[in-house]
Order: C-alpha cells, then structure tokens, then sequence
C-alpha cells in the first residue's frame, strides 16, 4: 500500500499555538510508509500510517468552513495539494523516461487510463485523494453543522454504517483487491476517511485546541480504549483503530507550531514522503544485495529522504513540498 501526505505546516490554517502532536504523529507516520515501502522486518505492523494521515487530515480540514467560502477552500486546498501534484508528476515522469532509456521497463506507459488519477509513480495517489476528501469533509461539515442534532446524528450514524461495510469488505472479503490503482488504495481509505469525517462532525472544531484539561483527559482515554480494542481485531479493522487511538492521543500535546521541532517536521514531511521512492532506490544501490529489505536499507532510506527534503524547503522549490 502506498501512500502521500500533505502535511506542510502551510497545507492546513495556521495557528502559533496548534497541535504539535498530529505535526509529529504524521512525520512518524511518513517514516512508517518507508519502512513499510523498504519491506524492512516488521513493516506489515506499519499499515496504521494510512488512516493515521488520512485522519488528521481530515479532522484539520473541518476549520475551514469557520473563515472560508467554500470556493476560498477548494482554492486553498488545490493550490497546496494539486499543484505539487502536478509538478511532481512531471518530476517522475522525466524519472520513468530515464528508466526507460537504461533500458528498465516504464511505470507509465501500459497502465490503464486510471493513470491520470495518480501520475507517473503510484505513490502520488494520495495528494488527488486527500483533496477530494478534505474538501469533501468540508463541504459536509458546513452542511450537517447547520442542521438540527437528530439530522446531524443520522448522518454521522450513515457515516458509520459506510466505515462499518467498508472494514467487513475489506478484512471479510477479496473482491476489492481486484480493483485497478488507485481505486484499490482509495477504497482502503475508506473507513480513516469515515472516522475522521465523524470526529469533524462530532467534536467542535475549538475543542481540538482547547488547553482544558478535561477534553485532554476523554481523548486520552478514548485513544488508549481504541487502541485496546485494536489489539482484538483483525486486518485493517486494527489497523484503523490504531490510527484512531494515535490522533486521539496526540491531540493533547500542544504548542507553539511557529518554532522548534514541530515547525521543523511539519515544514519537511510532506518532501520526505515525495522523495522516499528514489531514495529506497538509492539506497538499495549503495547497499550489498544482502542488505535490502533490511533494517539499514531502511534507515539509510530514511536518513536520504529527510536530508533531501530538509535541502528541498530551503529551496525555490519549497512551495511544492
């Protein structure tokens, strides 16, 4: 499974105070992606990553409809999303015609028209993805908020209902594996993307940022029971329940986001996650044979990719990272 992230600390509305602790769970995340992408030991236990990004980006994305039009937000959203997309797409598209120059079968050319939903590496396939979805989460949260509480709660329950059939599909079932990329990650996606729609519906937007100890205490311990129960589920079920307990958690480590740490990782995730397929490359080619798909494959990958994307935001080409 392959994933992106849009994670920039320009990518959701900024805030000098914010939650440091979804800024740092989504760069851990994004190095789970390349362990899990380096096939290093362990990597099947990383596939919480996924919903992780998914959720906070969609719970972040619920502000908007606060301060935006709704036309200010699809703006907003493509011109932090779509356009890197775009550039990057051409990025890796030079990349395929040189693999094919040397000799190396192209990632492009044969695929099927669903191509175009992704680009030339199929680790694009979440930048589309996430806008499509935060501006999804958007629009209804500006729709159901304004709407009595019995009609809000019936669409949170349908939203439930979705995420529910989407996790008995996808650990009960295998029809879905057969789904053409990048369908088959985005229907993965699925239930993350529920969950973090029902957490925008269901927890005010303030709440999130509140230094009251109380709502600190109930997503501590919401996140520890999600997690606990995760523990009794299998497949993607799990997985989904950990990413759940992770952003609930996180939510109460919060700061300034204009300084230290937080600033730095939010400022290079989403390049770490842009650059990470050519750097497991590299460091696959700089590495004896007996060490791919190992713990220093990994590692090494990881190191390049932070590297490279810390270069990256310091750069003319920061706007598309």
């Amino acid at each position: 499974m392959n994933v992106a992230v849009t994670n920039n600390s320009e990518s959701e509305p900024r805030h000098a105070y914010g939650i440091l602790g979804f800024d740092v769970l989504r760069f851990v995340a994004v190095l789970a992606v390349i362990w899990f992408h380096a096939r290093a030991p362990g990597s099947d236990y990383t596939l919480w990553h996924v919903p992780t990004l998914v959720i906070i980006s969609v719970v972040l994305a619920s502000e908007y409809h606060e301060h935006f039009s709704m036309e200010a937000v699809v703006r907003k959203r493509a011109k932090r999303i779509l356009i890197p997309w775009l550039f990057w797409c051409v990025v890796y598209g030079v990349v395929d015609i040189v693999r094919v120059l040397f000799g190396s079968p192209s990632l492009v050319l044969g695929s099927s028209y669903f191509v175009f939903l992704y680009g030339p590496s199929l680790h694009l396939w979440f930048l589309p993805y996430i806008f499509l979805v935060t501006v999804f989460a958007a629009c209804l949260r500006n729709v159901v908020i304004k709407e009595s509480k019995i009609n809000r709660a019936a669409v949170a329950l349908l939203i439930l209902v979705v995420a529910l059939w989407a996790l008995y599909v996808l650990d009960g079932q295998t029809w879905w594996k057969e789904l053409p990329m990048p369908l088959l990650q985005w229907f993965s996606a699925t239930p993350a993307m529920c969950l973090g729609v029902l957490l925008a519906l269901l927890v005010p937007f303030a709440v999130w940022f509140s230094k009251d100890s109380r709502y600190s205490l109930i997503f501590v311990g919401s996140g520890l029971i999600s997690c606990l129960i995760a523990a009794t589920l299998p497949g993607l079920t799990s997985f989904s329940l950990v990413a759940l307990g992770l952003v609930l958690l996180a939510s109460t480590w919060k700061g300034s986001r204009t300084q230290g740490i937080g600033a730095f990782l939010a400022s290079i995730t989403m390049g770490v996650y842009l650059v990470h397929p050519t750097l497991i490359t590299i460091s696959r080619m700089c590495l004896a044979p007996r060490y791919e798909a190992s713990v220093l494959h990994a590692v090494l990958a990881i190191l390049l990719s932070v590297l490279i994307a810390s270069l990256l935001v310091r750069s003319p080409l920061r706007q598309v990272v």
